[in-house]
């Protein structure tokens, strides 16, 4: 998808939106879907996260720790400690942070990590990965809070009304994100 902006074109920023449940994934295409400036990817599994990032990382990331995967998969990332659903997400967000075929651009891709499993040691594992280039929502969670930070870090004007982004704005000052 392209742009015009003063009549030369523009790439659109990619969003990929990893998540298997259909009911989190259409929340999302509709919070993104009226963004000309964005172009949507999905995945649901982490295979099809794997072959987008392949294929050159998106500009921002929504990641579901809880994706499916296939012992495929599993021999692509680094080797985990158990084979749980949650700990391959994580492992997957390890190697496009650290893994040397994405570079400084894996470094600093903006991922918002979400998932149903508030552990403590979710959070020890998650955070350091995420630094400032990402945050961490449990689910239930706040679309309007990710769709602002998503836009701020795309540098693309965000589409809420004035109104609600400034209420919103405020609770993402008062949660320190």
């Amino acid at each position: 998808m392209n742009t015009q902006e003063h009549g030369r074109a523009r790439v659109a920023k990619k969003l990929l939106i990893a998540d298997e449940e259909d009911k989190i994934r259409a929340q999302f295409l509709k919070r993104f879907g009226d963004y000309g400036d964005i172009e949507l990817l999905v995945a649901t599994t982490v295979r099809e996260v794997l072959q987008y990032i392949d294929d050159g990382l998106p500009d921002a990331m929504i990641l579901d720790l809880g994706l499916p995967y296939s012992e495929e998969d599993e021999k692509r990332l680094p080797p985990a400690t158990s084979h749980h659903e949650l700990l391959l997400g994580i492992d997957l967000l390890h190697q496009i942070r650290h893994g040397d075929e994405y570079g400084d651009v894996g470094k600093t891709l903006w991922v918002t990590v979400i998932t149903a499993h508030g552990m403590r040691s979710v959070v020890q594992r998650v955070q350091p990965l995420l630094g400032n280039h990402g945050r961490l929502f449990f689910k239930p969670f706040d679309t309007h809070i990710i769709e602002i930070l998503i836009c701020d870090h795309l540098n693309i004007p965000c589409q809420l009304p004035q109104g609600l982004q400034e209420l919103v704005r405020e609770e993402i000052k008062a949660r320190g994100y």
